[in-house]
């Protein structure tokens, strides 16, 4: 189905959907956003870690005590 017939379908569903319908296209599409994120993170940390900006544990815990004394 070509995307514009698909968004004619959808937009005469979602006009005469009822409020459970609606909740689960928003909540649908809001995981679907989310997913997006969570994937642009993820190859952001996978680039960090090929690029070696990377710390160990102990480095971080050191960080961390450090704001804790500022």
């Amino acid at each position: 189905m070509e995307a514009s017939v698909l968004r004619k379908k959808l937009q005469l569903e979602i006009e005469t959907a009822d409020d459970e319908l609606l909740k689960k296209i928003n909540d649908l599409i809001a995981a679907f956003e989310y997913q997006k994120e969570q994937d642009c993170l993820m190859e952001e940390a996978e680039e960090d870690i090929k690029a070696g900006r990377v710390h160990t544990q102990n480095e971080m815990d050191t960080l961390i005590k450090s704001w804790k004394h500022e």
